[in-house]
């Protein structure tokens, strides 16, 4: 256990309780994810606006919804969000105003089931599971961080029951997607794990598909390459890991110049 961390425990007086949980880490893990994932089903059954034409879809499901309908193989975008011309082709245009890979998911929904009630259930399920996957993770980060079980535990009940995480899953947006890619990839660069050029591929690949997420999240994940090498000082195993992202987001990239004649990396 970190020093102060058990310095901490033992001033609260919750050694006996670190121990318990130290016995019983596989099963206070899995109350814990059951509860958050009983917290977030009723949320998405109680909460989430399943029917297309009245659900909020964000630019990610207008623009799929655009792309399906009149792309022709390219996104698209109407002229206006949330206007009344997305059954009209003239008023669509190559876009690259939100990153991708929302969109592409949501572009396959449609296409398997239409622009529908299923493709919506469909991805608020996805959005359940990936809700809950935030919460394991965020267990895995603490227990590494801190050595310590209990506060382990206390993230995971927070995480868990917390409102915004919890109520995020009855939305359309790509939260519940690109927050746990963060997790991961700052779990697997953690000091505590041996640093290899496999790891440092898979980072490099989770780096770039949570780029094709959310744009920021290459100055985040960028951050926590650096923060590994700073720890690790493997400048080889860094320069592997930012190629393997380059390589991932390069095609988007290239798609955006071609078709926008601007260099515009992700959105």
């Amino acid at each position: 256990m970190i020093p102060i961390t058990g310095r901490l425990i033992r001033a609260a007086g919750l050694d006996a309780l670190e121990l318990r949980l130290q016995d019983r880490r596989a099963t206070w893990l899995w109350a814990t994810l059951v509860v958050a994932l009983v917290a977030r089903t009723v949320v998405a059954v109680v909460f989430t606006d399943f029917d297309p034409a009245t659900a909020n879809l964000w630019e990610y499901g207008e623009i799929a919804q655009a792309t399906v309908e009149h792309g022709h193989g390219w996104i698209v975008a109407p002229i206006s969000m949330k206007s009344s011309h997305l059954a009209d082709p003239s008023f669509v245009y190559p876009t690259a105003y939100e990153a991708p890979l929302l969109i592409w998911g949501l572009i396959g929904l449609f296409l398997l089931f239409g622009v529908s009630k299923l493709a919506l259930a469909v991805m608020t399920a996805f959005n359940v599971l990936m809700g809950t996957a935030i919460v394991y993770y965020s267990i895995r980060v603490a227990r590494a961080l801190f050595a310590s079980e209990v506060i382990a535990l206390l993230v995971g009940i927070i995480m868990a029951l917390h409102p915004v995480f919890v109520f995020s899953v009855a939305t359309y947006h790509a939260v519940n997607f690109y927050i746990p890619l963060l997790l991961i990839a700052f779990d697997l660069t953690l000091s505590t794990r041996r640093p290899t050029y496999a790891l440092s591929v898979l980072v490099g690949l989770l780096a770039g598909i949570a780029a094709l997420l959310r744009t920021e999240y290459l100055v985040l994940i960028g951050a926590i390459i650096l923060g590994s090498l700073i720890t690790h000082r493997q400048w080889k195993m860094t320069a592997v890991a930012a190629v393997a992202a380059l390589v991932v987001i390069a095609p988007w990239t290239a798609r955006n110049y071609a078709v926008l004649h601007r260099f515009i990396p992700v959105g």
